[in-house]
């Protein structure tokens, strides 16, 4: 609470990240649902890999959910993160149609050579469109390498090792890309919205 002036001041708040705060939804929605009372903004970035349950704890007590979406395909999804996309896409079809407030904004971490293709992109426009009731936006973030620290830590391989950061062109370049193909909602390359995306179809 020391910080709720610079909060109504800037228009921010509270993000829970991780981790993955729905791994812990019982103490989240206990933290969110007292920022709530206090008037605080509240949004959690999660990869939404959890059971719907986890979700509907935390749901009542968010402004904003900044979904991780990092591939379409579920077996590419599988062989990159070990698991497939089946819950995470159910999940963000559920919150969609459901009755909770929170705003949804898809997050997409967009490494060179996995998941910055032509068509992973046009599958997530697509997606999009199916997002009628919250989706407010999509973001690609730029790769970086602050993780390959943490796996050298724990003595595993970091599979991306011969994976280069992409150049900012580059990044710009797939979000044009994105937008031209129709999701319905802006696109922002970073934090710089590319266009307005607004009619949806």
């Amino acid at each position: 609470m020391k910080d709720e002036v610079f909060y109504f001041h800037s228009g921010g708040g509270v993000t829970l990240s991780g981790g993955e705060p729905c791994a812990q939804a019982d103490f989240a929605a206990g933290l969110l649902s007292e920022l709530k009372k206090r008037g605080i903004h509240t949004s959690i970035e999660t990869a939404l890999c959890y059971p719907w349950e986890n979700m509907e704890a935390i749901l009542p007590h968010l402004d904003c959910v900044l979904a991780d979406v990092k591939h379409m395909d579920a077996e590419q999804h599988k062989r990159w993160t070990g698991i497939d996309n089946a819950v995470i896409l159910d999940n963000i079809r559920r919150l969609d149609s459901s009755d909770f407030p929170a705003s949804l904004v898809m997050r997409i971490p967009l490494i060179p050579g996995i998941n910055d293709d032509d068509e992973n992109l046009k599958a997530v426009a697509v997606l999009a469109r199916e997002l009628p009731k919250k989706l407010q936006a999509i973001e690609l973030l730029p790769y970086h390498r602050l993780g390959s620290v943490t796996y050298k830590v724990l003595g595993r391989p970091f599979l991306l090792e011969s994976t280069a950061v992409s150049p900012w062109e580059h990044i710009e370049g797939r979000a044009k890309f994105l937008s031209s193909c129709d999701p319905g909602v802006p696109v922002f390359a970073g934090d710089m919205q590319i266009t307005d995306n607004k009619n949806r179809k």
